[in-house]
């Protein structure tokens, strides 16, 4: 169930075979973060289900995701830092998913391997978080314009995922710029919720 969160945390996206990871959390500061704005209960258009938020540190820019869970067939509140940071005119969230240490996901270690993606200021109501796009961070991969390793399997073969050492300023302001046009799964955005009456 963690993985339906994101990015969201994340992740319808983390649902996929290929996915992008930093080893560095992705943005040049802090993005300030208003608890009015940020605070709430987000209801999924596509998979009806409810992503929760929090501010947890607004001059770090840290957003407390979760959600409730039900698979060990009793209740239980799972919970991941979303890292929000502006670079240029665009606002990056990184997410360490982290690791399982055993049957329950609510269990686990941060990684160093950040999921991330784009997100906005939640306007209207409405909160959207893109998705990296494996396809696009391989191909600047294999041309030397990032660092980084394509994640193969025990048996060498290509999974499609890609960990980068990390996306420094010159690398975002140029995406930004259309220098990768294609850097985000645009169309099909990994979560896109409205704000649920009666929430912060």
């Amino acid at each position: 169930m963690m993985r339906t969160i994101l990015l969201a945390a994340v992740a319808l996206a983390l649902a996929s075979c290929a996915d992008v990871t930093s080893k560095q959390i992705v943005g040049d500061r802090p993005y300030h973060l208003d608890s009015a704005t940020w605070d709430g209960a987000w209801l999924s258009a596509s998979t009806g289900g409810v992503l929760y938020t929090t501010v947890k540190s607004a001059r770090e820019g840290i957003l407390e995701m979760g959600m409730v869970s039900s698979e060990s067939g009793s209740l239980e509140i799972q919970k991941l830092d979303a890292h929000v940071r502006r670079a240029g005119k665009w606002l990056w969230i990184s997410v360490d998913i982290g690791k399982e240490e055993g049957p329950k996901l609510v269990s686990r270690k941060p990684s160093g391997e950040y999921h991330f993606g784009l997100t906005t200021e939640p306007k209207d109501g409405h909160l959207i978080i893109w998705q990296a796009n494996p396809a696009a961070f391989a191909n600047a991969v294999e041309l030397g314009w990032i660092k980084g390793a394509m994640i193969k399997t025990d048996r060498g073969e290509n999974t499609g995922s890609i960990s980068l050492d990390a996306l420094h300023d010159g690398h975002l302001r140029e995406i930004e710029q259309g220098a990768m046009l294609d850097s985000m799964d645009w169309k099909k955005p990994f979560f896109s919720g409205l704000k649920l009456k009666g929430t912060p």
